[in-house]
């Protein structure tokens, strides 16, 4: 079974790429396009992985990594 991976960006279309890309790879992909929303996933779902973009709207990564 693959990792579990969290990827973290505003532009939803590079979320869905990489999504996509991952999951034909065998791992379980969630995503989220805001960064507020990414914390909460992490904090719920526990990822291996997390891919996070580090120019966000409302809150940038290095201030998400800290939360997380």
């Amino acid at each position: 079974m693959g990792a579990k991976l969290l990827i973290i960006d505003d532009d939803p279309d590079l979320c869905a790429m990489f999504q996509k890309i991952f999951q034909e790879e065998g791992h379980f992909v969630l995503t989220a396009t805001r960064a507020e929303e990414g914390v909460v996933k992490a904090r719920h779902e526990q990822p291996d992985l997390i891919f996070l973009d580090l120019k966000m709207p409302t809150m940038d990564g290095i201030t998400c990594l800290k939360r997380l």
